[in-house]
């Protein structure tokens, strides 16, 4: 399947915790959705209707991953997914504030 015909489309790719949705194809409206890692296991699956229009993956950590999507007709395909988490720089930045107030002996 060529990438603007995508009966799917995905977005946004790379995305950190929600995985977004939405159905171009009705074909594809009630399908199966398995995602694997790069060593080619599965490390989620769902299934994936009209109603829905997005699936939380925070458990992924970050990496590249397949998600393959097979509907009820037998047909499938595949898209490279990307993940990225935010790095929480918080604790960093607070350890620098304390930092700058001490006074000199």
């Amino acid at each position: 399947i060529e990438p603007n015909s995508m009966p799917i489309q995905f977005f946004p790719n790379p995305f950190s915790i929600d995985l977004k949705y939405i159905v171009i194809d009705q074909n594809w409206g009630n399908s199966d959705v398995n995602i694997y890692n790069i060593s080619g296991q599965l490390v989620y699956n769902t299934h994936i209707s009209d109603q829905q229009n997005q699936f939380n993956l925070s458990t992924l950590a970050s990496g590249n991953y397949i998600l393959k999507v097979r509907n009820v007709y037998g047909e499938e395909y595949s898209v490279k997914i990307i993940v990225k988490k935010l790095v929480q720089i918080t604790q960093l930045t607070n350890k620098r504030a304390k930092g700058k107030g001490r006074k000199a002996k």
